[in-house]
């Protein structure tokens, strides 16, 4: 019983430090200008607002910026596959030589 007790809140810890900031920044973002600045937002958000949302999507450099990270991802993912799948033919091509004994 105590092993599970010790579990509930250690894992309740971990949630609560994980969280926090998750739910801090979502707060932040939706929250009005007047209460970021007066320190006004914990976990309930004050004088929402879609603003920021409006005027970040509204921003063409968003965009470019988003398409940008898409093909780098499948850029980098698609050298570093290669490149594994090149490395593993070069080893066990020797292998199986040896193996097989093929000339």
């Amino acid at each position: 019983m105590v092993k599970k007790a010790l579990n509930f809140i250690i894992i309740s810890m971990f949630f609560i430090v994980f969280l926090y900031p998750f739910l801090y920044i979502v707060n932040i973002a939706i929250s009005s200008s007047h209460a970021i600045t007066n320190n006004e937002v914990y976990l309930i958000p004050k004088g929402i607002n879609f603003i920021a949302f409006k005027v970040v999507l509204q921003s063409k450099s968003i965009l470019s910026g988003y398409i940008n990270s898409i093909a780098y991802t499948k850029v980098s993912n698609g050298v570093f596959h290669n490149y594994n799948v090149f490395k593993w033919w070069y080893h066990t091509k020797f292998s199986i030589d040896e193996v097989f004994r093929i000339n």
